[in-house]
């Protein structure tokens, strides 16, 4: 309940994503995709707050569904083909409506 209420709460998603991830501490190369999720230097989610304006999480969750060295860590079989980008031009019109 406490991530649904993260969520819900404006919480950045990167911070959420690792404290689900510390709590499995499942994975032997956890440091490592902690890494990833928080952010490499010059990605947008590295220098944002824990607590996010309703545009700062736009930002973040963009910045997530664009990383693909993230999502390639997260499912194995993804690949960064997207068809005609339509989802991709979706996602940005979803985005820019909200701010």
């Amino acid at each position: 309940l406490e991530v649904v209420r993260m969520k819900l709460s404006g919480y950045n998603s990167a911070h959420v994503m690792a404290v689900e991830l510390e709590r499995s501490k499942r994975h032997h190369s956890l440091s490592k995709i902690l890494e990833h999720v928080r952010g490499l230097p010059g990605q947008p989610r590295r220098d944002l707050p824990i607590h996010l304006s309703v545009e700062q999480q736009v930002e973040c969750l963009i910045d997530h569904a664009t990383d693909s060295n993230l999502l390639g860590r997260v499912w194995i079989g993804w690949s960064p083909y997207v068809q005609g980008g339509s989802y991709l031009n979706s996602l940005l019109s979803i985005s820019l409506s909200l701010c």
